[in-house]
């Protein structure tokens, strides 16, 4: 049977078993800005600090408490202050705290689920901190544990904390350029929910494999991962992440060749979020590209001039490539737009068609 925990999380950590339940994954959360430009990233803690937080979370087999010893005031304190120095971006003494509580449930024998989440925490701030190994050996040691009954005799997750954890796994892995480890984590994550594109699957991991599927030069298997996610998206009204998997789409689009419908996705991109830069570079790149200099400079001024984000970081091709991940079709668009290049395609042209001066760059 089932059981139901609730968590209220007050001025301090009331009863133990609820403490370490503070933390079960949110993968709906808002990603960051890298994270939706194909890079990795993590899952930030879900709780408020001032506020009082009520979280269910469901798992079966639970291990009992036996002969378990109860921590001191003062370990559970220690494991407080982990989370709050975790929600503070405070990820060096967090990993600490945590290593030290970590220890300390092991020497007292707490139940499993305990010291998974604990795990499962010090997993995500180290990811958080970029120590990707160190994350991932986190992950496995608290896969190993929930391995016994994590998985259905159905090939379907038994408790949400088994799928999520993969996920965390694979985007460790995409922080170590391991690109097939982590399709191979998403893959047995979204198999996990029961396979598939639709209801039910977490439309955050279709764009992470859809990522990883382009970084391995497999657009048209990340282009199905997109078109899903978006429309996963967008029946939630989530706007700012189908922007997200809708660009993706479209970069993906552009390096098969598929010039019209790529174009078409960045124009539906930014009528529907017009703060969207990326899109708004895009279209500029491609704009020049075809000869249309009035459209790529307004594109171009647009983001320079009216977004806060501003467009410092697409005139550092480095970036745009290996961080951003534009496929390399576009990079070179972009690079020849930068440097006001006549375009590949008016090279040779003998109306004497020129570009313009490079005076707004």
């Amino acid at each position: 049977m089932k059981r139901t925990y609730l968590l209220i999380l007050t001025s301090y950590l009331l009863g133990l078993s609820d403490a370490l339940r503070l933390q079960p994954l949110n993968i709906g959360r808002n990603i960051c800005i890298a994270a939706s430009f194909s890079c990795f990233c993590t899952f930030t803690p879900i709780f408020t600090i001032e506020q009082v937080a009520a979280v269910t979370l469901e798992m079966e087999q639970v291990s009992p408490m036996g002969e378990a010893t109860k921590p001191s005031d003062k370990d559970i304190l220690n494991v407080q202050r982990a989370f709050l120095d975790f929600d503070s971006k405070k990820f060096d003494a967090a990993d600490k705290e945590f290593t030290t509580g970590i220890q300390k449930w092991k020497e007292l024998k707490r139940p499993r689920d305990e010291i998974v989440s604990l795990l499962k925490a010090r997993g995500s701030v180290r990811l958080d901190n970029k120590k990707f190994q160190s994350a991932i050996d986190d992950y496995n040691e608290a896969l190993e544990m929930m391995k016994v009954d994590g998985e259905l005799p159905d090939g379907t997750a038994r408790y949400p904390e088994y799928p999520d954890t993969i996920v965390e796994r694979g985007l460790a892995q995409e922080g170590l350029a391991d690109w097939n480890s982590a399709l191979e984590d998403y893959n047995k994550a979204i198999a996990l929910w029961g396979g598939g594109r639709g209801e039910g699957i977490n439309p955050f991991v279709l764009t992470f494999r859809g990522n990883t599927l382009s970084t391995l030069g497999r657009y048209k298997e990340a282009i199905t991962d997109y078109e899903a996610a978006a429309n996963l998206f967008n029946s939630a009204q989530d706007v700012a992440r189908y922007s997200d998997a809708r660009a993706n789409q479209a970069l993906a689009l552009y390096e098969i060749g598929s010039r019209y419908e790529a174009v078409k996705y960045m124009k539906d991109v930014v009528r529907k979020n017009p703060g969207y830069g990326d899109m708004h570079v895009a279209l500029a790149a491609d704009s020049w590209s075809q000869g249309d200099y009035i459209t790529a400079l307004k594109e171009w001024n647009f983001v320079c001039d009216s977004i806060s984000v501003g467009c410092d970081a697409y005139k550092d091709m480095n970036w745009v490539e290996n961080i951003r991940r534009w496929p390399k079709s576009l990079v070179e668009k972009q690079r020849q737009f930068l440097n006001r290049e006549i375009p590949d395609k008016l090279k040779g042209d003998k109306s004497g068609q020129l570009a313009p001066s490079p005076s707004r760059i």
